[in-house]
């Protein structure tokens, strides 16, 4: 026998998750030492957590599975703790309308709710576990803390947010035609916005509360899809575990407040994730290839980036039958599981080829910068590509921005901590689902659908950026695979509850419980209305008095030819809205703009919060001035309101 076939027949005798897990073991192992060359979070932290999940998952394949010892809670529980539940959601309501705002205690009452509710999930006996009233549960829970957010906010969170309400869907409600934003790119993608003026249409409501009871309405609903679809992977219990999980996640939480053509695009994410899931477990073939083409296409027409993600979900389930396929023809490689069961698989090739030959006709027609989208974007990555010096760009990136002493540093390397906590625990937990998803030999193309698309999101989000390719804006990703993460991550957990001890099955739910709802819920990503450390992460959310600063600029117009200087990201919505030409402000040493701008708006938050500036040598940092540094002596006071003042150069007065 050759060293090739004994290669083979060792191989042959290994199973795929064992081979995966080692893989990853190794891997984590070579990535370790990136933490002395760089300084990041997710540098420092990744490596460790693939590396014990892999360790762990292969010391349950050498133990015998110790059955689902972890103890059981009586219904009675499961009715006090459901009303429970109940109860909090409601005076979580209350308490946001009290307090205006989602502060610090409303997010540590919600993570108490939502620790509640995953322990009732979990522990409750699977016959006195309702269904239906946790769903209820959950989707109350979803809706609270996303309304609250969203209508206790003057005016709307985020950036992009003022550009498609207050300039693309006000100019196509103005005109009464898509023509008015024919120049923009979102000619060729303007479902959000049709959706948005339609919906104010229909209601007789302002654009904001259409946004707000159209796609913030279908963001409270994500988890139903995940609900729906983690059940043709796991029981009720697991599957109502992931949409409690996905209704706190913090990337979720965030497109569902700072509502944009990517929340839309997730929502119908979710829905492509379902459909998927329907092809490889009804027989009902046509009918979902149907819908799968449909949700495809209302992607395309929402947003590119979003059909680009789309796109490599679809790609991962082809290339899954493929392996498949190629596993069965070649029996010396390992697919996972113990049977010879007939190996039935879904043909998406078809989607993939129509859905990439749209994409590229949109793409081609869509306006961008000088040319198509198709080309701008391929001109940015090719410049990406060359940029060859850019290599740990991300690691390089994690230093605080915050500049200053030691605590400012403290306390931005705990607000880092904080944002990645949530992440890392559905990291390991969805590791550990991997291996057990390859495991299985009746779920071999969904598996590697599934598996392979995380494998492949992950790399986009965490991968491309350290070479400095960010093309792709890897920041909106992370919520996409939370969708696949959240479904791939219980059946881990579940796998765990089975396979470990009993007292070690029961302290890792506890701790899962106890620590994922609120870590998530006081993450900055999850929290953009109102960050929970308030001079670390800066809140693309406003006051009254600041939204009344910009209409009342807009009338004003002092000197409409001269640029208004401020901090971001309160820039963003003078420009977003088109009030005026409006530039970030640049600070000297001393804390005082040194290029005597003409026009500077101070506005109190730029005194406490984490308002960021220009520094001398151009390096954005979060900087705190006082009234006196911005507006001086020399300069008079054009407008005040209490919070916010504009102040002009006796030069330009003049």
């Amino acid at each position: 026998m050759s060293s090739s076939e004994t290669l083979r027949g060792r191989i042959a005798e290994r199973r795929l998750d064992v081979l995966a897990a080692v893989a990853g073991l190794t891997v984590a192992v070579l990535l370790f030492p990136l933490r002395f060359l760089a300084s990041q979070v997710y540098v420092d932290t990744i490596p460790i957590v693939v590396g014990v999940a892999c360790l762990l998952y292969l010391l349950t394949t050498r133990e015998p599975t110790y059955g689902t010892g972890f103890p059981e809670l009586s219904g009675a529980f499961g009715r006090v703790s459901a009303g429970l539940v109940i109860a909090g959601i409601g005076v979580l309501a209350a308490l946001g309308v009290r307090l205006g705002g989602r502060t610090p205690a409303f997010l540590a009452l919600a993570g108490a709710v939502g620790t509640l509710l995953l322990v009732q999930i979990a522990f409750v006996r699977e016959s006195d576990l309702d269904a239906r009233l946790v769903l209820a549960q959950i989707l109350g829970l979803s809706v609270v803390v996303r309304f609250v957010a969203l209508y206790t906010t003057p005016g709307l969170v985020g950036v992009d947010s003022w550009s498609h309400v207050y300039h693309y869907a006000d100019m196509v409600l103005a005109a009464n035609s898509l023509e008015a934003i024919a120049e923009f790119k979102y000619y060729a993608a303007p479902l959000y916005h049709l959706l948005v003026v339609a919906t104010a249409e229909v209601l007789s409501v302002s654009l904001r509360q259409a946004l707000f009871l159209s796609v913030g309405s279908l963001m409270a609903l994500v988890v139903l899809f995940v609900y729906a679809t983690a059940r043709f992977f796991v029981p009720a219990r697991w599957a109502l575990f992931a949409a409690a999980g996905i209704a706190v996640a913090d990337e979720v939480l965030l497109w569902s407040i700072h509502l944009i053509p990517t929340s839309l695009g997730l929502f119908l994410f979710a829905a492509i994730v379902y459909t998927m899931a329907r092809l490889f477990y009804t027989d009902s073939t046509r009918r979902n290839l149907a819908l799968l083409v449909a949700f495809s296409v209302a992607v395309i027409l929402t947003h590119q980036v979003s059909s680009f993600i789309t796109l490599v979900l679809i790609t991962s389930g082809v290339l899954a039958q493929l392996l498949v396929r190629l596993s069965a023809a070649q029996s010396w490689i390992p697919i996972g599981g113990d049977g010879d069961e007939e190996i039935n698989t879904v043909n998406l090739l078809g989607v993939l080829i129509f859905d990439l030959g749209f994409l590229v006709f949109m793409w081609s027609i869509t306006p961008y910068g000088n040319g198509s989208f198709l080309e701008t974007t391929v001109t940015w990555l090719l410049i990406a590509l060359e940029d060859s010096a850019a290599f740990l760009n991300l690691a390089s990136s994690g230093a605080s921005a915050g500049g200053g002493g030691g605590e400012s540093s403290f306390l931005m390397d705990v607000a880092t901590y904080m944002d990645a906590v949530g992440k890392l625990l559905l990291l390991f937990v969805t590791v550990v689902g991997s291996l057990v998803a390859l495991r299985r030999s009746h779920t071999r193309q969904r598996a590697y659908t599934f598996v392979g698309a995380i494998g492949f999101m992950l790399f986009f989000s965490f991968g491309f950026p350290l070479f400095g390719i960010r093309t792709f804006l890897p920041g909106r990703w992370f919520a996409f695979v939370y969708v696949l993460m959240a479904i791939v991550g219980v059946i881990g957990l579940s796998y765990l509850a089975r396979s470990l001890p009993r007292e070690v099955a029961v302290a890792l739910l506890l701790m899962f419980a106890a620590v994922f709802p609120t870590m998530m819920l006081v993450s900055s990503r999850g929290t953009p209305d109102d960050p929970v450390m308030t001079g670390q992460r800066a809140s693309p959310a406003y006051t009254q008095a600041e939204i009344a600063a910009v209409w009342t600029v807009e009338e004003i117009r002092p000197h409409p030819d001269e640029f208004l200087y401020t901090d971001h990201p309160y820039k963003a919505v003078f420009q977003r809205t088109n009030v005026h030409p409006t530039e970030q402000l640049r600070l000297g040493d001393d804390g005082r703009p040194p290029d005597d701008p003409a026009l500077v708006v101070y506005r109190r938050y730029q005194s406490y919060g984490a308002s960021y500036f220009e520094g001398p040598d151009g390096v954005e940092s979060i900087r705190n001035v006082s009234p006196g540094q911005l507006c001086g002596s020399d300069a008079s006071r054009v407008y005040s309101n209490g919070d916010v003042r504009m102040c002009m150069t006796e030069d330009v007065a003049a």
